[in-house]
């Protein structure tokens, strides 16, 4: 959802773009359970609740159902096609490519597959040796292990491309540092910690503010709570030594500002969030505490390889962490310079040229 929105503000001034959710008419979820739930609120439900080896086996169920109705679900995308008449598909969704893939070149329409996950095997899942010079590849970055993965589906070099992530543009704005403070209530003075543990919200967030009340040097403390209003209050019972301050925030669009205005942050391994983070040039804390979902293992070894922060495995280790790296401001400013030192594309300028190169054929 959040890759649609950048790709509407990129495109929207030239071209009409028509947000389409196959997954939500081809729900495996609602077909286990009669209809009862569907896949994204089952997600979400889980998600909050950090039960990750249950999505991870999910997971390998929507890879069977797509692989066993795939002639159905390629038959349904035809329909569509046909009915929208579209000149592009840009795919920013897992599971669905292989059937898309078939039904773009059916119709002969360009087809761009855009990942949103630094993993993208759940993206490009039985598409091998793909044999349609439409099909496309956009990389977020320039990487070894990325480039393996793509040859590993011997899809040809020259039907890939490093665009970068497709991050909202307020992310490449300048900030004004003393005004975002100020609004957000942030003392000038103190280092700033943003815990962020997606839009779902998570009940991770209230453990970790617990933790980050034991350590001993100032601090500011900017949860991110998400739609999970309910761990408001919980948060706010919580007795805060005199050192810490605390800004607590629902459901915010002003990501990019509280990402600027911090030090470090702790965030579960999503790759929105993560991208995010890198961007902004922002030490991360991943959060490792009770398993991570099989497409965001990628996104731990990317972050310790490149020394752009740490993996949080018990919740008990924060206080000395936090208290180790506060009293050693220099190993947050080496893990600055690494993030400062990545390549970041930025989609809003490589979108446009590509596509005008992919109607072209």
């Amino acid at each position: 959802m959040a890759a649609t929105r950048a790709l509407q503000t990129y495109l929207e001034d030239e071209y009409t773009v028509i947000p389409y959710f196959p997954i939500m008419e081809n729900d495996p979820m609602k077909s286990v359970s009669f209809g009862y739930s569907g896949g994204e609120d089952t997600y979400n439900y889980l998600i909050m609740r950090k039960y990750y080896n249950v999505i991870n086996l999910m997971s390998k169920g929507s890879i069977w159902y797509y692989k066993t109705y795939h002639d159905m679900v390629m038959h349904n995308y035809i329909e569509y096609l046909e009915k929208v008449s579209p000149e592009l598909v840009i795919s920013v969704i897992p599971f669905i490519n292989k059937a898309l893939l078939e039904a773009t070149k059916a119709k002969k329409i360009p087809f761009l597959l855009m990942p949103t996950d630094l993993d993208m095997r759940t993206f490009i899942h039985n598409i091998h040796d793909p044999d349609y010079e439409k099909f496309h590849l956009a990389l977020a970055f320039e990487n070894d292990d990325i480039k393996t993965q793509v040859e590993k589906a011997h899809i040809p070099r020259g039907q890939t491309s490093v665009c970068g992530f497709p991050l909202r543009e307020d992310f490449f704005s300048p900030k004004d540092i003393p005004s975002i403070k100020k609004k957000y209530h942030i003392p000038a003075e103190k280092p700033t910690i943003l815990i962020l543990m997606g839009a779902a919200g998570s009940y991770a967030s209230y453990r970790y503010v617990k933790q980050l009340t034991l350590v001993e040097s100032p601090l500011h403390v900017i949860v991110a709570l998400g739609r999970n209003e309910l761990l408001r209050p919980k948060i706010e019972e919580l007795p805060l030594p005199e050192t810490m301050s605390l800004t607590i925030l629902g459901f915010t669009q002003d990501m990019a500002d509280l990402m600027a205005v911090s030090d470090l942050c702790i965030t579960k391994s999503g790759s929105v969030s993560f991208c995010e983070a890198l961007y902004s040039n922002l030490p991360m804390l991943l959060d490792g505490t009770t398993g991570v979902l099989r497409w965001e293992r990628f996104n731990h070894r990317y972050t310790e390889d490149n020394n752009f922060g740490y993996i949080i495995k018990r919740y008990s280790t924060v206080p000395a962490l936090i208290t180790q790296l506060l009293n050693n401001p220099h190993i947050i400013a080496g893990m600055r310079k690494k993030l400062q030192s990545l390549q970041k594309k930025q989609m809003g300028l490589e979108i446009k040229p590509l596509i005008e190169r992919l109607l072209a054929q």
